[in-house]
């Protein structure tokens, strides 16, 4: 829940945007998630970004991924 708070008062995401979930439950979330396309977070997407931490951005700028990791008090 506090992650979820966190994604839509802190990163508000887009309709663009990707929304990628570590251990959610996925029909949970889009329910509660209104129109907003949700993804499960796949191990794959965490070794390509190099994740060690969630919440996190992952950004494009130009041929680079920018990843900011946040800490949830």
């Amino acid at each position: 829940p506090k992650h979820l708070r966190w994604l839509n008062t802190v990163a508000k995401p887009t309709d663009s945007d990707k929304v990628l979930l570590a251990g959610a439950d996925m029909l949970e979330v889009r329910e509660q998630m209104g129109t907003r396309k949700v993804f499960a977070l796949e191990a794959r997407a965490i070794e390509r970004f190099g994740l060690h931490a969630v919440p996190s951005i992952v950004k494009q700028e130009g041929t680079l991924l920018r990843v900011t990791e946040y800490a949830i008090q």
